[in-house]
């Protein structure tokens, strides 16, 4: 395969940190996974295992000098009970960077009356390791991994799934204020308006930005074609949380409706202590309302 394509590792599911090329986002978990320009080869020595090898530009396709792009192998065997996946990625410098970055994760399901699922990757950053540096702070050996461990399992019309991830990457630690994460030559990041804020340019700002996080979910089957779902995503480093509630409907094959309803809140609404990551005064949003349609041809 070569082109505009969506390379995907690994066996969790609210969090996967070996797919590193488009992690899955919790608060947004039907958004559209975005494709990379690159190309895959597999390979199938057995009908139980595979092998992949495959190459990837950067984050910024359009650019010709090769920064950060990326080669790598990935090996899966399957067995009627469990699943493993292995990966190593070399990825060439990216932008301000001197030397390549080598990624290596690891993927675990087991599959018995409960699902099991592990899933590991380990970065080491060229430049970290030689200067002992990894951009604001010294380097430590954790900050290179993101973990996720979780379960779901079904109890008759009810499928439950508990989630955990370490987010060793992050840009905040537990104890950092979200300040840290705003240009401060912009002033008080709570006085200005979302759209107005700037993100520093020196660390690594992402959707999540601090180290660990819990998600769940409580799956209700009410007949063959409704779906209700109430889940929560929680920030357990400053007890920030999204709940959510969500009904899907198929009135008929290849048609489904679908409403979900999104709250965002934090230790700060309720006047218990500071905003966080998840709440409103970061994210900008109190609640938030999708109505989606589906239709399959």
């Amino acid at each position: 395969e070569t082109g505009l394509l969506r390379i995907p590792f690994g066996f969790g599911q609210a969090f996967r940190p070996t797919d590193f090329l488009n992690p899955p986002n919790p608060l947004n978990p039907d958004a559209r996974p975005r494709g990379v320009l690159g190309t895959a080869y597999t390979l199938y020595p057995s009908d139980t295992t595979l092998f992949k090898l495959f190459a990837a530009s950067g984050q910024d396709p359009t650019q010709t000098d090769g920064s950060g792009a990326m080669a790598g192998i990935s090996g899966e065997l399957h067995v009627p009970s469990s699943s493993v996946q292995v990966l190593y990625v070399l990825q060439a410098p990216r932008k301000g960077e001197q030397r390549p970055n080598h990624r290596m994760g690891l993927s675990y399901k087991w599959d018995g009356g409960v699902a099991i699922t592990l899933d590991a990757l380990y970065t080491l950053w060229g430049d970290s390791l030689a200067t002992n540096r990894w951009y604001d702070r010294s380097w430590h050996p954790l900050l290179g991994l993101q973990a996720a461990g979780g379960l779901d399992a079904s109890f008759g019309d009810f499928i439950v799934l508990l989630q955990y991830l370490y987010n060793g990457g992050g840009a905040l630690e537990p104890k950092d204020s979200l300040a840290e994460l705003y240009d401060p030559s912009r002033g008080d990041w709570q006085a200005v308006p979302p759209a107005r804020r700037a993100l520093r340019s020196d660390l690594p700002v992402g959707e999540l930005n601090r180290r660990n996080y819990l998600f769940g979910s409580l799956l209700y089957k009410m007949d063959d074609y409704t779906r209700l779902t109430l889940s929560s995503t929680i920030n357990l480093d400053d007890g920030s949380l999204v709940p959510a509630a969500s009904i899907e409907h198929e009135p008929y094959q290849g048609f489904t409706l679908q409403i979900t309803l999104r709250a965002f809140l934090d230790p700060d609404v309720w006047g218990m202590g500071s905003p966080g990551e998840l709440g409103p005064l970061h994210t900008g949003k109190r609640l938030d309302c999708t109505a989606k349609v589906r239709i399959r041809f």
